[in-house]
């Protein structure tokens, strides 16, 4: 029994330790939030012919390949860039020997452009390319492809999932690079119309646009469901999690208890994790849900935690 009190006793004084730590990590964190941002090591790189098919590089002073997290950044797949990131979140996985990657790809506009349907499908076939181009090309950019995680936020957090759900499809080049982790803030995790307002419910508008639809029209979307559905199975990432997917984390700075949402929380509702985590767990997947990040800078330092420890042997 002396034994068994003591046990408990060092785990007690462990998670104090841990909570201790974490509240001095958080507010580290949120301090550098209001600090000077970083420069890149290596900046536009081009992994493709069209101008928006760049890439940056941010590197630890160390020497030899480093782990990576490719960034894909947000915007409705209308717009965002590269350039808009988070200095501190990159000071933090770089303190702990990890590189960070964040891309520009083709946005809705430029798959018309290019005559692809459905218009999702641009955004997706870069981010593949970005990651193949960072494999092929490890020993120019000192990047190690088999420590790979992915991580994005709102549509990015979409093209982040289906990047790491999507490793099993045809013309997936497994040789180059594999992700060992996916990472995902306010991120839409179907691109079922039905499903998304079965999840996130009738205040939903946004996801048609997707296809080509007007983005505020849900109600054309769903009446063409039908025409859409062949493409379900690979392109929505509740179609392709499975039970030897990646780990998964879903950050989401709502509650799924708001009490006077806007139309913001329809498009980044945490409905959107909860429906997503709860299919994913009947498969088998491993997915860690957080919501309310708003109100806790701690929760954003879990989501790096999950990136370290996925991505350091």
């Amino acid at each position: 029994m002396a034994l068994e009190k003591g046990m408990v006793a060092t785990r007690w004084f462990a998670g104090i330790a841990f909570a201790i730590g974490l509240a001095i990590a958080s507010a580290a964190l949120v301090t550098d939030l209001e600090a000077s941002d970083v420069t890149p090591w290596k900046s536009d790189i081009a992994y493709g012919n069209d101008p928006a098919q760049m890439l940056d590089v941010y590197r630890p002073d160390v020497s030899g390949p480093v782990p990576m997290v490719l960034y894909i950044h947000g915007g409705g797949w209308w717009n965002g860039d590269k350039q808009y990131i988070d200095a501190a979140q990159v000071r933090y996985l770089a303190d702990r020997g990890i590189g960070f990657v964040t891309i520009n790809y083709r946005n809705l506009s430029e798959a018309k452009r290019d005559g692809i349907f459905p218009p999702l499908l641009a955004p997706l076939q870069d981010v593949r390319r970005a990651l193949e181009y960072i494999g092929r090309n490890r020993d120019e950019l000192q990047l190690d492809p088999d420590r790979v995680a992915v991580y994005g936020s709102s549509s990015g957090g979409f093209n982040a999932l289906w990047l790491g759900l999507s490793q099993a499809l045809p013309g997936a080049d497994l040789t180059t690079a594999r992700v060992r982790a996916i990472a995902a803030v306010d991120a839409q995790t179907s691109i079922d119309p039905e499903q998304m307002r079965r999840w996130v419910g009738p205040g939903l508008a946004y996801g048609g646009h997707a296809f080509g639809l007007n983005e505020q029209n849900f109600e054309e979307f769903l009446a063409k469901r039908a025409e859409f559905e062949p493409y379900f199975a690979q392109l929505s990432p509740a179609s392709l999690v499975a039970h030897d997917s990646p780990p998964i984390f879903l950050l989401y700075g709502y509650s799924a208890s708001e009490t006077n949402p806007g139309d913001m929380f329809y498009v980044h509702s945490p409905n959107f994790g909860i429906g997503f985590a709860k299919l994913a767990q009947e498969k088998g997947a491993e997915v860690t849900f957080v919501q309310d990040g708003k109100s806790d800078p701690r929760k954003k330092l879990q989501l790096l935690e999950f990136l370290v420890q996925n991505l350091k042997d």
